[in-house]
Parts: C-alpha cells; sequence; structure tokens
C-alpha cells in the first residue's frame, strides 16, 4: 500500500491504495506486468502456502514472489492456507495467524501485515477470527493474536474510506473492484471523492474474478489503473 508519511504535499496517487488478493499465478502472468508499466505499488494477500494448498498459486514461485516484491509490491500475510481452521484448538488459529508470517518471512520476504481472509466458518461454527466485522471482535483471543503479531491487521471492523492520516492500524476495510457490485464507475467514483474529500481508498482486486461473468473484464481494469 502507499506511504503517505513520505511527501510534504498529498498527490492524488496518495490517496489509493490497491491491493490484490490470492490469484498469484494470474497476476504474475497479467497483472504485475500492468502495475510496473505503470509504476504503481501495491500491495499482495499471500497464504503461506500458496505453491500447494490452493491451484491458484501452484504455478508460482518464491523466487517470483521475492521479485514482485523487491519491485513495488508488499507483501501480506493471509493465513496459511485460505482454507477453515478448528476454532476449538489454538494450535490451529496459531497457525493461520503466526505461522503463516513466519513460513513467509523463511523466504527473505518481510510481511507487512494481515488481511483477513474470506472464509467460511463450517457449520454450526463461529465466525473465523471472530468475525472482526467490529472493533470490539478484537478483544477476542483471536483478535488479541493478530494484534500481537502484526502491526497491521484488514478486516471489515471499519469503513474502507479512511481519513488521512489515519491511526486506525487494525480493521479497516477495503472495496473490492473485481467482483460482483463492483464496477469500473462505481471505482472511479470512490477516487473522485477521496480527491475531493482528502480522504483515502483501499481497491482490492482478486485477478482471478476479472472477466468472470458479472465481473470487472481486464480491460476494464486496465482503464481503472489508467484512471
Amino acid at each position: 500500500t502507499l506511504s503517505i508519511h513520505s511527501f510534504p504535499t498529498r498527490r492524488f496517487s496518495d490517496l489509493v491504495a490497491i491491493r490484490f488478493d490470492d490469484y498469484q499465478n494470474i497476476f504474475g502472468k497479467k497483472i504485475y506486468p500492468l502495475m510496473v508499466a505503470r509504476s504503481l505499488p501495491c500491495s499482495m494477500s499471500l497464504i503461506s502456502r500458496f505453491s500447494t494448498a490452493q491451484p491458484w498459486g501452484r504455478k508460482t514461485t518464491w523466487s517470483q514472489v521475492r521479485n514482485w516484491n523487491r519491485n513495488g509490491v508488499e507483501i501480506w500475510s493471509h493465513g496459511t492456507n485460505h482454507d477453515n481452521y478448528t476454532i476449538k484448538k489454538f494450535g490451529s488459529l496459531y497457525d493461520e495467524v503466526v505461522n503463516s508470517k513466519k513460513e513467509i518471512e523463511a523466504h527473505n520476504i518481510k510481511v507487512v501485515g494481515f488481511t483477513l481472509p474470506g472464509v467460511a466458518p463450517s457449520p454450526g461454527e463461529k465466525p473465523l477470527y471472530n468475525g472482526l466485522t467490529k472493533p470490539s471482535d478484537y478483544n477476542s483471543t483471536a483478535g488479541k493474536l493478530l494484534m500481537e503479531t502484526y502491526a497491521i491487521t484488514e478486516a471489515y471492523a471499519y469503513p474502507a474510506k479512511r481519513i488521512l492520516p489515519t491511526y486506525i492500524y487494525h480493521g479497516l476495510s477495503h472495496y473490492t473492484v473485481s467482483d460482483g457490485l463492483g464496477s469500473l464507475v462505481n471505482a472511479e467514483r470512490l477516487i473522485n471523492e477521496a480527491i475531493k474529500d482528502k480522504t483515502g481508498i483501499e481497491l482490492m482486486c482478486h485477478s482471478g474474478s476479472l472477466g468472470k461473468p458479472g465481473h470487472m473484464t481486464l480491460s476494464q481494469f486496465t482503464t481503472l489503473l489508467d484512471y
């Protein structure tokens, strides 16, 4: 994500953070070149076992991720495997929160923070990570472990629009541009509002959703980057 503390005068580009969740294969092939061509930094939500746990990352190597990281892509932990964990076993939560960070950083990559993965709990179980849909959710075992492990975490406890500079380090949300209700028109509107109000906005994209029925196309996303 973009730092707003490095510049005495805020630029329009400092108002927008761009985040990508998962789909490392497609990100590397189609999206990363677009970002480099436009000198746009971004963040990547990475499960630590991306090369084995999910099909979207099995063709990606740690060498590629390190190269992205050296060229403007912040790496955030997204857990270990983007799957359920056993709420009743603390070790299972510890694996997702703490070990995921250790596993990524073992490959000489600095983990900036943690982004909440969108994983549905097993039937009859409570929301994973205690939901983190409101600030008080961070008072849970999961919330406290996240804050002890990471300086910054992103979830759904606060709106996607951000006051700048922000002093909220845990729970800020995002606007998903690639899926469902996300659209080029809405994304451009949010950017315009951020410019007008001198606020910040984080736009999140699932690279693997682009072009699917009912979702933003790659061409539209390219237009958004240019905008």
